[in-house]
């Protein structure tokens, strides 16, 4: 008696292992099934996989905190000022220091404006090119817009000073002596085997 009870036992016991494991099973084929289905509808959101746009986010920001550390210097400055007396000589300085930052303030305050209205119409813009490679099946975004971007960028942030673009190497940019010798001798060298 006791026989058939453990008999019985194991196999409710291998019975409800089964159960479990068909069951595990199950909802690992669920989990796949709606995780391949529930992949292709379109992202609601694909500027957040956009270069450009998060580019454009991160240079609002770098304006903005350069807007903020402006306006303390500002401050600060202006407290400098009022605590100088009427006829001290630094004063003119500080009103210079004062008339600096006022101005980098504002450009700051334009840059910040000009990435959020740009950060803006690239949002729009990647929505709807998204939207639009996505019905046709393409990989977006596309590789060569971030590397025109990036081309664009560099151009605009390099230095406009004719001293800054030269490589100052040597006076006129000029090759070294060595590397004219070794031209030279690069040259000759078909021309001594003939």
């Amino acid at each position: 008696m006791s026989n058939q009870r453990s008999s019985s036992r194991r196999k409710r016991a291998h019975n409800d292992y089964l159960t479990s494991v068909g069951f595990g099973a199950l909802v690992v084929i669920c989990v796949l099934t709606s995780f391949i289905f529930g992949c292709s509808r379109p992202n609601p959101t694909p500027e957040n996989t956009d270069p450009i746009y998060m580019d454009l986010i991160g240079r609002s920001s770098v304006a903005k905190a350069a807007a903020e550390t402006a306006k303390e210097e500002i401050k600060q400055l202006r407290e400098d000022l009022e605590a100088l007396p009427a006829r001290d000589p630094s004063r003119r300085k500080v009103q210079q220091d004062i008339t600096k930052k006022e101005t980098q303030l504002m450009v700051a305050d334009q840059e910040a404006l000009y990435f959020e209205i740009r950060a803006q119409q690239r949002k729009d813009y990647a929505r709807k090119s998204y939207l639009e490679a996505y019905d046709r099946g393409e990989k977006w975004p596309d590789p060569k817009d971030f590397e025109a971007y990036k081309l664009q960028r560099r151009l605009e942030d390099a230095p406009r000073e004719w001293n800054s673009r030269l490589q100052k190497t040597e006076r006129y940019n000029r090759k070294s002596e060595k590397e004219l010798r070794d031209e030279l001798d690069a040259k000759l060298k078909p021309a001594k085997g003939h």
